[in-house]
Order: C-alpha cells, then structure tokens, then sequence
C-alpha cells in the first residue's frame, strides 16, 4: 500500500515552472473574475414609461380596430363613428370607382350602390341625389354630403331641410307592388339596388323555378347577399303567373331542369308513371320512398297534373 502512494505521488509532482505558470493562470482567473463581478454589481438606471404618450397610444389603437356595426334590414350603420369626419375625403359620384370610393372612407356597401347606379345608365347631377341611393339613410347622407364633389341643387335650405325633402322623396318614389313574375330585365335594372348582374340573374332563376312563390327564394338566386336581397324583396308581389311543370306528360329533361328537383328524384318520378301510370295526385309523391323525410312543400306549387 505504502508503494502505491508513493508511485502515485511521484505521477502527480510537477516542476517550478509548471507550477509558476498554474500560479499567472489562477492570478488572471482571480483579475477576469474582479472585473466581471465590479461591471454588473451597479444597478442599471430604471427604463422610464412616459405613462400619458402609451395612454394616447392605446386609444389610438383601440379607436382603429373599433368595429362597425351594419343592419343588414336598416342597411345602415348602427355605429357610424363621430370621428368618421376624420376620414373622409372629397369624392365625385360620378367618376370615381368602388376601391377610390372606399378609400376616401365611403362604405363599401355605398359604394357598390353608387357604382351600380352609375352601370345601370344614372347620373348624379346634385349633391341630394346621393341621398336617392336606397343604401344611404338619411344619418348617413348628412354625413356624406359635406364631402360630395357636386354642387346643390336648391340654394337657401339648411341640411335638416335636405334630409326631410328627400326622406319624403325617397318613400314617394320608391316602387311597391310590382310582379316580380313579369318584369324583364330592362324593368329590374331601373329599380333601386337592382343593377344589370342581379337582373340578369333573377330573370334566369325566374325562368328555371317558373317562377317566384315568394320573396325568401331571392336568396336563392346566383350570388345574392342576404342585405341585397333585403334592399329590395319588399318592392314586389309574388306568387303570380306562376309556370308549371306538366308532372304527368313532361320529359325527363324538362323534369331535370328544375331547381327543386334532381336526377334521383327524377328518376323515380318517371319510373312511377311507367310502371303505375300517371299521378292522380300530389299526395302521392310524398308516398314515394325517394321523398321520405324531405320537405318537398316547395316543390308541389311547381307541378299540375293536368
């Protein structure tokens, strides 16, 4: 054991220089080690908030993301904000597009009425004719009119008295009763909100039902927004000069072409006739194992057995 440790010894001796250079390497270690400890021991100052510039910085932010709120019934804006002036800039009627609108602080849902009117061959001459689009209210036509690029139509009258002239105005002429069943596109584009797409699209849907039941089928046509449809369902009469489909005697092509009806239904349809003979009546499509469980009450105002 005793020559173990002294073999063991002799493995860990070192010379005078190796020792004289672990004592330079233990001195710097001990300097590094004051210096580092002598930089970070002062407390760094405190990072000063100036309180009332975050305070203006968090309204800011706050008012920017505020959102507005639209009535798709009313079609307009329940929260049109008070700082909205801030926004709005001159704009012309006439010539300026939808995205120059919308940037000059113009809703969109404006702006696409004031571009369709100009599509459908109007023109805005006075600044109260804005207020003849059925999308701006009366609140909202207030707002606009100081920033309308055009001049007045009637010199001497206050605001109030432009807003109650055309209030009026607007529910004079704003057209009612009219049967959506026999107008032609030519009639739909002169008509409020109604411009040369949505025309063309309720006359094709038109032709494919035989006709509108009643004003919720609007919402059937090609793109038709629930605020469009809104805008103007209140303008007509439905559920006349309604054009059915002959049920007994038609073709599976004439079958297929309607909206309510598909190819199984079809199908079945026309298998029923040629194994049974025709329908005696309607009640007895809702006895076909292919209608189980649907509502085809919208399909049978559609149909004559005659």
């Amino acid at each position: 054991m005793r020559k173990f440790i002294q073999k063991l010894l002799n493995y860990t001796e070192i010379s005078n220089f190796e020792r004289g250079g672990l004592m330079v390497l233990l001195f710097s270690l001990l300097i590094f080690a004051g210096y580092y400890y002598a930089k970070n021991s002062h407390t760094s100052e405190a990072l000063e908030v100036n309180e009332e510039k975050l305070a203006a910085f968090r309204a800011h932010v706050d008012s920017a993301f505020r959102p507005t709120k639209f009535n798709k019934k009313e079609h307009s804006y329940k929260e049109y904000r008070s700082d909205n002036r801030d926004f709005l800039k001159s704009f012309n009627p006439n010539s300026d597009s939808k995205a120059q609108l919308m940037e000059k602080g113009i809703p969109g849902y404006v702006a696409c009425g004031i571009v369709s009117f100009r599509n459908a061959g109007g023109r805005f001459k006075y600044n109260e004719d804005v207020a003849k689009i059925y999308a701006v209210s009366d609140e909202l036509y207030s707002k606009l009119s100081p920033y309308i690029d055009l001049p007045h139509k009637t010199k001497g009258k206050t605001q109030g008295e432009y807003n109650d002239t055309f209030s009026i105005k607007k529910r004079l002429v704003r057209p009612s009763g009219l049967n959506i069943n026999l107008l032609t596109a030519e009639q739909l584009k002169g008509l409020p909100g109604i411009g040369e797409f949505y025309a063309k699209q309720i006359i094709s849907y038109r032709d494919k039902l035989g006709g509108y039941m009643h004003k919720e089928q609007l919402l059937e046509v090609y793109k038709m927004r629930d605020e469009s449809a809104a805008a103007i369902d209140d303008m007509f009469v439905y559920a006349k000069d309604i054009e059915k489909v002959k049920l007994n005697t038609a073709t599976f092509k004439d079958l297929l072409a309607h909206p309510y009806l598909d190819y199984k239904e079809v199908k079945a349809l026309v298998n029923y006739i040629e194994q049974h003979g025709k329908f005696a009546g309607l009640e007895e499509l809702e006895k076909l194992h292919i209608f189980k469980g649907k509502d085809i009450g919208r399909l049978l105002p559609y149909l004559d057995l005659n």
